[in-house]
C-alpha cells in the first residue's frame, strides 16, 4: 500500500480517548456538583451518556450513508430520531420537575 492512500488512525485514537475521559469524569463532576442521591443527578448521567452515544450513532448513520438526507423518507426519519431524543429527555425532565414540586394528594 502506498503511503499517499494510507489513512491516519490519529482522529479515532483521539476521539477514543475523549470518549474514555468523559466516561471517566463525567459522573464524577455530577455526584460532586449535586450529590449521589439528587434526581437531577441520574437524568444528567443518563441524558449526558445518552446524548454522546446517540451522536456517535448519527455519525455513523450518515458517515456510512444508510441515511442520505434528501432520499426518499430518510429526511423525515432523521428529523423524527433527533426530535424524539430531545422529546424524550424533555418529557423526562418534566416528570421530574412535577415529582419534585407537584402536592401528592395525602401528603405533607
Amino acid at each position: 500500500m502506498n503511503t499517499t492512500q494510507k489513512k491516519s488512525s490519529l482522529p479515532l485514537i483521539l476521539f477514543i480517548i475523549a470518549v474514555l475521559a468523559f466516561t471517566y469524569v463525567f459522573p464524577r463532576i455530577l455526584i460532586s456538583a449535586w450529590g449521589p442521591s439528587d434526581p437531577w443527578t441520574c437524568y444528567l448521567y443518563q441524558y449526558g451518556f445518552g446524548a454522546v452515544t446517540f451522536c456517535i450513532g448519527i455519525f455513523l448513520i450518515l458517515k456510512t450513508g444508510s441515511c442520505k438526507l434528501g432520499r426518499g423518507n430518510d429526511t423525515f426519519w432523521f428529523k423524527w430520531i433527533i426530535v424524539g431524543f430531545f422529546l424524550f429527555a424533555i418529557t423526562h425532565a418534566v416528570w421530574i420537575l412535577l415529582a419534585l414540586y407537584m402536592p401528592v394528594k395525602g401528603g405533607v
